[in-house]
This record gives structure tokens, C-alpha cells and sequence, in this order.
């Protein structure tokens, strides 16, 4: 995962400022990494994943980012929310990172969209 939070961390600057705390970036930079790193786990000898291979997958929205959540924790967490941190392994980065992208965020959030 570690690959996926840089890559994705790389992507995420193209688009928002690198500013850890910033929600905006934080929030897809997590979707990134996820991506990549499910995507990437079927690719042989290290070979980066194609930007247009993973902007194929999130062009198709929430559901393709879940299935790809399932290649790397199972199912039944990919489609889950709210999931409680002490029924998981949070010192796994991908698990942490899914809790904390799929809880239910507050509308009046620091937020735009």
C-alpha cells in the first residue's frame, strides 16, 4: 500500500495542493492508493499501473472502487460503512484507510461536493 500512497499522493498533487490535513486531498489520495494498490496486485514484476488503466476504473464511479476495495479486504468490508475500528485490523494501512473513506461524513463538512 505503501507504493499506492505515493503514487496516489503524486495524482492527488496534480489536482489538489499537497496539504496532509486538507480533507480534499487526504480523501483522494485514500481513493488513489486503494485503487492502485488493488490494481497493481495482479501486475507482474513491479510494473507501475498505466494512469489511463486506473482512470479506466474510476471513471466508472464508486461501485468499480469498491469492487477493487474487495480485492484487497474481502467483500463483505468493501461494501460496508461505518465500520468499527475495533472489529479490525487498523494497523493495516489499507483497512485504516478504508475506515476512515467510508464512514459517514458530517454534510456541513470542510468539504466542496
Amino acid at each position: 500500500m505503501g507504493a499506492g500512497v505515493r503514487a496516489g499522493g503524486g495524482l492527488a498533487a496534480l489536482d489538489q495542493p499537497a496539504v496532509d490535513d486538507s480533507w480534499d486531498y487526504t480523501s483522494v489520495r485514500a481513493i488513489l492508493a486503494i485503487a492502485l494498490t488493488a490494481l497493481g496486485e495482479g501486475v507482474e514484476d513491479s510494473a507501475p499501473v498505466q494512469t489511463g488503466h486506473l482512470l479506466w476504473h474510476l471513471d466508472r464511479g464508486p461501485t468499480i472502487v469498491r469492487r477493487l476495495a474487495a480485492v484487497l479486504l474481502g467483500e463483505e468490508l468493501a461494501q460496508a460503512t461505518d465500520i468499527d475500528p475495533a472489529t479490525v485490523d487498523m494497523d493495516n494501512p489499507v483497512m485504516s484507510t478504508w475506515v476512515w473513506l467510508t464512514r459517514t461524513w458530517p454534510a456541513d463538512g470542510p468539504w466542496v461536493g
